[in-house]
């Protein structure tokens, strides 16, 4: 089933500083998932709960790149996030993927909440369950290109030796 999650929905404003040249995006019941609304593991990858994310809050140059988000999505589903450029759509992802943190509100992946786990908790998760796929390369300019792919595994796999033949065989696929 696909959702397509744009300028429908609740009054939850993904944008709300201003002026903007464009409309603000709103998320909420444009994101449904199939059966019942309840949290289980076995229907709902994340869900947010009153999310907002403001940067340089309390002072006069305060943005709110979103504003009391309440979102749900389920598994099996594909959810599209679209909307115009500064609408709040990487902050989004950034939050859902536990990159950043949160100003105000609450995030679920499955049964967990991320919003009050630690950082090194955030990265088991993030090494764990959630992967990303960047627009840009994101690689590292002075690393070879085995050195590149073999960085994520730096943390799990202490052998520099393993490293690189894991890393050689997959570039040669």
């Amino acid at each position: 089933m696909e959702e397509r999650c744009d300028a429908t929905g609740s009054n939850n404003e993904v944008n709300s500083h201003s002026p903007s040249p464009y409309p603000s995006p709103q998320w909420g019941e444009g994101i449904k998932g199939s059966g019942n609304n309840d949290m289980n593991t076995n229907n709902t990858v994340f869900k947010t709960e009153g999310l907002s994310k403001y940067y340089n809050p309390n002072r006069p140059e305060e943005i709110k790149a979103l504003q009391d988000i309440n979102i749900e999505i389920k598994k099996g589903n594909i959810t599209i996030l679209s909307g115009p450029s500064g609408s709040g759509k990487t902050t989004l992802i950034s939050l859902l993927g536990a990159i950043d943190r949160p100003t105000k509100g609450r995030i679920f992946l499955q049964d967990e909440e991320l919003s009050v786990l630690s950082d090194e908790a955030l990265a088991l998760i993030r090494r764990k369950k959630i992967g990303f796929i960047f627009q840009d390369f994101n690689l590292i300019p002075r690393l070879s290109a085995w050195e590149n792919v073999a960085y994520p595994l730096i943390p799990i796999i202490y052998n520099e030796k393993e490293r690189k033949e894991r890393a050689v065989a997959l570039l040669e696929r």
